[in-house]
């Protein structure tokens, strides 16, 4: 389990578009060929950098966001008590799990859309039903960001979708990371590339899965 964290460390921050790319074992010393402009390996328990490339530098998270969305949503509780989606906040350009006005759904159902398609529906219905608005949240997700030690970030929306203000590095989002995996349900959906949810009104399952072009 502790080798399966670590190594899935490397794999999630790797979704993020500045990247965090390698295997637990390289060095900095190690030849590693880097596409990305900035990148960063650390041992998700005892935070060692074992492999950086302009790891501080600022710049868009994009959809790798929603692992604060998510880590939020965990944490709040009560992951499986249905509610109505809220009607604006499932209005939203990107990917969607194809919530409609007056669906019920549960934030576990929420996080499988967030974590494997990456969905923007999602993250809106998330940020609504905790905080009452984007602004609400993003003040969340700023606050559990400076806790964290996460010094160069800056969010305000739930889902990436971009904004010169929402930004972080490498190094910031490895640090999300590794407290995410700190979670049992979060490491229990990154875990999976498929699975089935309840949502609708009336609820009924439906394929949630990682698409094959990520």
């Amino acid at each position: 389990m502790m080798l399966w964290r670590r190594i899935t460390c490397a794999i999630t921050a790797a979704a993020f578009g500045m990247g965090l790319v390698g295997s637990v074992g390289e060095t900095a010393h190690a030849k590693t060929a880097v596409s990305a402009a900035s990148c960063i390996v650390i041992e998700a328990v005892t935070g060692e950098v074992l492999y950086e490339k302009q790891a501080y530098e600022e710049c868009p998270m994009a959809s790798t966001t929603k692992i604060m969305t998510t880590l939020l949503c965990m944490e709040s509780g009560d992951l499986d008590t249905e509610f109505v989606v809220d009607t604006d906040a499932i209005q939203v350009e990107g990917l969607s799990m194809g919530l409609v006005e007056g669906d019920l759904v549960t934030k576990r159902a929420l996080c499988y859309g967030m974590l494997l398609p990456s969905c923007n529906d999602a993250a809106g219905t998330v940020a609504v039903e905790l905080a009452g608005s984007y602004e609400a949240f993003a003040a969340q997700m700023n606050e559990k960001a400076a806790a964290l030690g996460m010094t160069q970030t800056h969010f305000v929306t739930p889902s990436g979708l971009h904004d010169d203000a929402h930004y972080s590095t490498a190094y910031d989002m490895a640090i999300l990371t590794a407290a995410a995996l700190q979670n049992e349900t979060f490491c229990e959906i990154c875990s999976q590339s498929q699975a089935k949810v309840s949502f609708g009104n009336p609820p009924y399952d439906r394929g949630c899965k990682i698409p094959t072009s990520f």
